[in-house]
């Protein structure tokens, strides 16, 4: 469901390849942060209400908002003060919407946020 759909999911075509890892990691991502942050943390972060439906509009926000690291600082900061430095790299790693630059599932693993001890 919307937004835990990655952002190339919802501009989807056969030109661009699917990649199952990559919107894992991405929906890993919004889960971390709604466990952080609340339910629906990215919806209310753009206003769109609790039954938010997908559109190229929302697909344009999340991209320009995720591609620019400060916004999510600002809401960790938010929420926490100052956030721990790792945490902000790694979601700011997994919601990265751009797919070469978006951390692969074993590098979100290895963090001291998702390893399992």
């Amino acid at each position: 469901t919307f937004p835990f759909m990655a952002p190339e999911v919802l501009v989807a075509s056969d030109k661009l390849p699917y990649l199952p890892g990559a919107c894992d990691v991405w929906s890993c991502g919004v889960i971390l942060l709604e466990m952080l942050c609340g339910l629906h943390q990215i919806s209310r972060m753009f206003g769109w209400g609790k039954t938010a439906k997908a559109s190229m509009d929302k697909h344009a926000r999340i991209v320009q908002y995720f591609g620019d690291e400060t916004g999510l600082k600002q809401v960790l900061e938010c929420r926490f003060g100052a956030a721990e430095p790792s945490l902000e790299v790694l979601l700011a790693g997994m919601l990265q919407p751009k797919l070469d630059c978006r951390l692969q599932a074993r590098e979100m693993a290895a963090s001291s946020w998702t390893a399992a001890e």
